[in-house]
């Protein structure tokens, strides 16, 4: 097995649950495309809650109605 000594970089892309490509849940086509193009790798994660740059707390899905 060899690995590659070229720096890496991290795309961030933030979509929602109801987002779809073609009938398919738009994570989902993400991580296949970046199959195909061959990259190193790709993962989705659930985000629950959490807050960016303008500190508004956020949060979702079910969670989201109890609150």
């Amino acid at each position: 097995m060899s690995f590659s000594t070229q720096p890496a970089v991290r795309l961030t892309v933030l979509v929602d649950d109801t987002d779809v490509w073609h009938h398919k849940p738009v994570h989902s086509e993400i991580v296949h495309r970046a199959h195909a193009a061959g990259l190193t790798g790709a993962s989705t994660f659930h985000g629950m809650e959490g807050f960016g740059g303008r500190q508004v707390v956020r949060f979702g899905g079910a969670h989201a109605a109890a609150r």
